[in-house]
């Protein structure tokens, strides 16, 4: 048994650290960084944390406590021997091992790259010649070409924050989407053009940026807002694991569960669906998720309406929780 904990002062552990004691259960309290040496430790785990990093940390003669990376924590000549801290409980870790989590094999690290940029280099120029159209008539709408294409952060691979980029569908102008999404409105705000765009998923062209950049890949779990993002991972556990992977202009959640709204049974399934496609990834899943999203697209469906249900009847649902 684990018990997250941080130690606050002097030691400047990492949030992940974790004390154990020799019968297994949760380690005692300690108010001074000398206490680490004398406490029924069976062990001090630190994920990832070379040797050398610790052991300055835990030695109880250290007049000078140093931090994870080696440095001393204290400025120089100012010794924190005796200087009182705490061991302050902050719940379970809340940074994946994203190695661990990254798919293994031969596609997921060299096909799924080299099909990205085939499908780049196959759809950047039929993008094109439909995006200058759709700019054009944003520019008109909205008066002015500042107001074509809008940017917004959003989380991508290993939570790491980047700017998406999409074509504007909204009529005002500050694009405040998490409003518009907690209270389940947003299609009051979108001009009749931008629900063309939506339905067809043809505002998602400008992301082709974010592909070329890095940021992002055609297929993977669609990036969320930060605000989104805080508000699944305070209510879903594990809801970060979906991070792992780059995200997606499309994805397998996205085909087989639709649009989600403020609806903690919908980010569940979102959840458990990214999950699925990360372990399950291949070159034909690939392909499949390709093809139901070129449906999608022509039949004009958008992502459909979202569905809400009991988390408990969501399929695979103790693998995610």
């Amino acid at each position: 048994m684990y018990t997250p904990r941080r130690l606050e002062g002097a030691a400047n552990l990492r949030p992940d650290t974790h004390l154990v004691t020799a019968a297994g259960g949760p380690g005692p309290p300690a108010e001074r960084i000398e206490d680490l040496a004398v406490l029924p430790l069976k062990r001090l785990s630190i994920p990832k944390m070379p040797r050398s990093h610790l052991e300055p940390a835990i030695d109880s003669t250290a007049r000078t406590p140093r931090s994870p990376s080696g440095r001393p924590s204290a400025p120089p000549g100012q010794g924190t021997r005796g200087r009182r801290t705490r061991l302050a409980p902050v719940g379970p870790s809340t940074t994946p091992d994203w190695e661990s989590l990254e798919p293994r094999g031969l596609y997921p690290r060299l096909g799924k790259p080299l099909l990205r940029v085939a499908l780049f280099i196959a759809t950047f120029p039929v993008a094109l010649l439909i995006a200058i159209p759709i700019a054009i008539v944003n520019a008109i709408l909205f008066g002015s070409p500042r107001h074509i294409v809008y940017r917004q952060r959003r989380v991508g691979f290993r939570g790491r924050t980047f700017i998406i980029y999409k074509f504007r569908t909204l009529r005002d102008s500050s694009e405040a989407e998490f409003d518009a999404w907690s209270e389940g409105n947003d299609l009051a705000r979108v001009t009749r053009f931008g629900l063309f765009l939506r339905t067809t998923h043809l505002d998602e062209l400008p992301q082709l940026w974010n592909i070329l950049r890095g940021e992002m890949d055609f297929i993977g779990p669609r990036p969320e807002m930060l605000e989104i993002d805080r508000w699944a991972r305070e209510r879903i556990p594990n809801f970060r694991e979906r991070n792992a992977l780059q995200p997606g202009v499309t994805g397998y959640a996205q085909v087989t569960h639709g649009y989600a709204h403020r609806d903690p049974a919908a980010y569940a399934r979102k959840l458990w669906a990214d999950q699925h496609y990360r372990r399950n990834l291949t070159l034909a899943l690939d392909l499949t998720i390709l093809m139901r999203t070129l449906i999608w697209m022509v039949r004009g469906r958008g992502w459909g309406l979202p569905q809400r249900t009991d988390p408990s009847t969501v399929p695979g649902m103790d693998e995610v929780l």
